[in-house]
């Protein structure tokens, strides 16, 4: 998946820290901006074998978790979120962390299964090649 994904101009690869310690569940890799990531899953996406864009997902990426932003609890007393006078003491604003979402909106992951089924590669990597012809 990393030869096909490589052939994507201008792509990177999130840096492994012990490649052979590496469980390799995911392959996240990162394009030059945020249109060119959205341009290059679409090409996947017609070609069934979209990656994930980490900004567009609601479990991993704070802006999308409203009950952060709302400062939304379980607890009678706010908190987390609130001092005991009523006043905010956390505020997750999605704009708080411009770099962090630069980074995120360029970001496109495949999960790797343990048993990723060959006909399931070749699609990707026929998706991928026709990304980097039509994008590239």
């Amino acid at each position: 998946m990393r030869d096909a994904v490589s052939k994507l101009p201008g792509v990177t690869f999130r840096t492994l820290v012990d490649d052979e310690g590496d469980s390799a569940t995911f392959l996240a890799f990162f394009l030059s901006s945020r249109e060119k990531a959205q341009a290059v899953n679409r090409v996947l996406q017609d070609n069934g074998a979209a990656a994930i864009a980490f900004a567009d997902n609601t479990w991993h990426y704070y802006p999308k978790w409203e009950h952060l932003i709302d400062g939304s609890t379980l607890c009678g007393s706010g908190w987390p979120f609130k001092y005991s006078d009523g006043r905010r003491k956390v505020v997750y604003d999605p704009q708080a962390l411009p770099n962090s979402a630069e980074i995120m909106n360029r970001l496109l992951v495949y999960q790797v299964p343990v048993s990723l089924p060959e006909e399931r590669l070749q699609q990707i990597n026929r998706a991928m090649e026709k990304a980097a012809a039509e994008i590239g």
